[in-house]
């Protein structure tokens, strides 16, 4: 894939459910972009209880750390990035704009086929 290939699905926001989204997605040899701004509630969580696999709980810092992990062993690509809009032009292609955070705060942009 290129850098002007869109992507087949552009996930906004890296928080459990994004992440599952993303990996599932990935796991299934779809072109996937997390796009997140790491700043998810789910950090705040002191022990959830409601994850598969995480018997007596897991803290929601360390959940998002191992979900992190497990995209990262899928080679999923991942933009901590903040997206500020969505358009959808013809031919099914969406384009997703960005203002990256934290190390290179920079417009940019992405697409995704519909």
């Amino acid at each position: 894939m290129t850098s002007t290939d869109p992507w087949d699905c552009i996930i906004v926001g890296g928080g459990p459910a994004g992440s599952t989204a993303a990996i599932y997605l990935a796991r299934f040899l779809r072109s996937v972009l997390l796009v997140d701004a790491g700043d998810s509630r789910a950090a705040l969580i002191p022990r959830s209880h409601n994850h598969p696999g995480q018997h007596g709980g897991i803290h929601g810092a360390a959940l998002l750390s191992h979900m992190r992990q497990q995209a990262q062993d899928l080679r999923m690509p991942f933009l901590e990035a903040t997206v500020t809009g969505m358009r959808q032009f013809p031919q099914g292609v969406w384009l997703a704009c960005a203002i990256a955070c934290r190390r290179s705060p920079k417009p940019c942009s992405m697409s995704m086929r519909d």
